[in-house]
């Protein structure tokens, strides 16, 4: 007979450094053990415990799920389990799954006929190993239970492949767990997606339980952050820490009894668990505190992320609310002066909609927004170029490739589609025209007009331009009348792009651009910029139609 639960198979045949696992400080674990959801969500600070709880699982699964969920028509039952690179699937597959074999003498005899990194074979079932970045490591296997660990890191495209591993079964269970990255998306966007679970711990003094929360709760010799947070590291390092609950602000014992609670309970597809960093493991409040007030941007991202199992993104790497306000400091009212307008250009973000961005060189010399909003056609793209007189656009080549083409030629000469290649193609270069060469030009002059048409391209380096918009907004650069940055939909797409590191697969560490909710009208900006970089000069100057101010 299979034991009555994966929290009793733990405690029987799983041990932690040569100790029978036990849960003691880790007391929220348990609903996880014994959640059998078939869909969960973790969201968690690193090292707490939660890998080996995933590793715990699939053992379970592979030696006894065929029973314990009632498949009567199955001997045995398959886990893939994905990792985040093909590097950290021979650690952890190494490490973990094969230093089971010690633990105990069930674990040691788990693993019979093939036993290799990325293939396991325990009786009737099968546990496949795969790294997050290889899509042909994601079609050779039949999945009943898929672990996705370390979900921030896995490639979208892998995810999908890996989900469809699990369409043949009649099981189909399915975990992601990760530390976050940013907000709103990743393993943040799953568990916001979810139930959305808390942990929130008793307070024997008041009778109450409380979400503990490190930036309220955590006291250093009595004082609150607002106060702690100035003092330098060595005095936090010889602090005398504890948690205060918020309710009544006695010291509480943060491995106390506990719960957990329903934050969206009328979600009931996704069962989401946010694991609390105060209550779970080993708990440093010194050290936490020190971190917590670093300078290092870095550091400080990880104290979030790792330490605290929050989505973070850093100061200074996305556009603000603030930012967009500032545009229009300099303006009369905040709105457009009458001007006669000069090197009016256009970039188009092509989506279910247009979005677009209109700009223009006043009497000063400066930029000014002109118009930015969204169409649903060709033909409004049309008499955007005519009323305003546009000499330049710039319009995202896809998806529409061949309706983009056609509409390209109807103003040839005047439109460029936008491609965003590699970074690697453009180097140190924000964009490229193509047929700026003279060698290009000269072998245009025999093409046919198919050929020519391609010409009318240009190749943008996305993460460049995308940080030239970025600073142009942030040091106001440009003039936005109000109308236009208070925009509520202008505003959100504004700030969804946040600038990250990564590493590549040297090691290396390169910035990119990624977004949290849809960005279009960016992107429009971005189109816009290299349209009027790319401009070739002239005395032209056209009056635009206007409706913010007096003519």
């Amino acid at each position: 007979m299979p034991p009555p639960s994966p929290l009793e198979f733990a405690f029987l045949y799983r041990r932690i450094d040569d100790q029978p696992l036990t849960l003691d400080n880790y007391q929220p674990l348990v609903a996880l053990y014994e959640d059998e959801h078939q869909r969960k969500v973790v969201r968690k600070p690193s090292q707490k415990g939660l890998s080996e709880w995933a590793i715990t699982i699939a053992c379970f699964v592979l030696a006894f799920g065929a029973r314990y969920y009632g498949l009567k028509h199955k001997a045995g039952l398959n886990v893939g389990y994905v990792f985040s690179t093909k590097e950290a699937v021979t650690f952890f597959s190494k490490e973990r799954f094969s230093g089971l074999r010690a633990e105990t003498a069930f674990l040691a005899n788990l693993f019979t006929h093939y036993d290799a990194v990325t293939f396991k074979q325990a009786g009737k079932s099968y546990l496949y190993v795969a790294g997050g970045q290889s899509v042909a490591g994601m079609k050779s296997f039949a999945a009943d239970l898929l672990i996705l660990d370390e979900y921030e890191e896995i490639a979208k495209s892998i995810v999908s492949l890996a989900q469809k591993r699990l369409n043949n079964s009649a099981l189909a269970h399915e975990i992601k767990l990760s530390t976050p990255g940013l907000p709103g998306v990743g393993i943040d966007a799953e568990y916001l997606a979810s139930d959305q679970k808390v942990w929130e711990v008793l307070c024997p003094a008041c009778g109450e339980y409380n979400e503990l929360d490190f930036f309220r709760d955590v006291r250093a010799d009595g004082e609150v952050r607002q106060v702690w947070e100035t003092w330098d590291k060595e005095r936090l390092w010889k602090a005398r820490m504890h948690v205060a609950c918020p309710n009544c602000k006695v010291p509480v014992d943060t491995f106390g009894p506990g719960r957990w609670t329903k934050r969206r309970p009328e979600v009931e597809s996704v069962s989401g668990y946010y694991v609390p960093p105060l209550s779970v493991g080993k708990v440093d409040l010194n050290r936490l505190a020190v971190t917590s007030i670093s300078a290092d941007p870095s550091e400080l991202t990880e104290f979030y992320r790792s330490d605290l199992g929050l989505p973070y993104s850093p100061k200074g790497s996305r556009v603000t609310e603030s930012m967009l306000k500032m545009l229009s400091a300099e303006l009369p009212q905040s709105r457009l002066p009458a001007a006669r307008w000069r090197d009016v250009t256009m970039g188009v973000d092509v989506g279910a909609k247009y979005n677009y961005r209109i700009s223009a060189s006043g009497p000063d010399s400066k930029r000014y927004v002109i118009a930015m909003g969204v169409v649903s056609s060709w033909a409004e793209l049309d008499r955007l170029m005519s009323d305003y007189g546009v000499r330049r656009c710039v319009i995202d080549a896809l998806p529409e490739l061949n309706g983009c083409k056609d509409w390209a030629l109807r103003h040839k000469g005047k439109v460029f589609r936008a491609f965003y290649p590699s970074t690697d193609a453009l180097k140190t270069r924000m964009f490229r025209l193509a047929g700026e060469h003279k060698e290009e030009r000269a072998r245009e002059a025999d093409a046919n007009e198919a050929d020519k048409q391609e010409a009318y391209t240009v190749q943008i380096n996305r993460t460049m331009a995308m940080d030239a918009v970025f600073s142009i907004v942030s040091k106001q650069e440009e003039h936005w009348p109000a109308a236009i940055h208070n925009d509520p939909e202008v505003e959100k797409q504004m700030c969804a792009p946040v600038r990250v590191l990564v590493k590549d697969k040297d090691g290396q560490e390169h910035a990119r651009w990624e977004h949290t909710t849809p960005d279009h009208y960016f992107h429009a900006c971005v189109y816009d910029l290299v349209a009027f970089k790319s401009l070739p000069r002239s005395n032209f100057v056209g009056v635009l139609p206007y409706t913010g101010g007096e003519a």
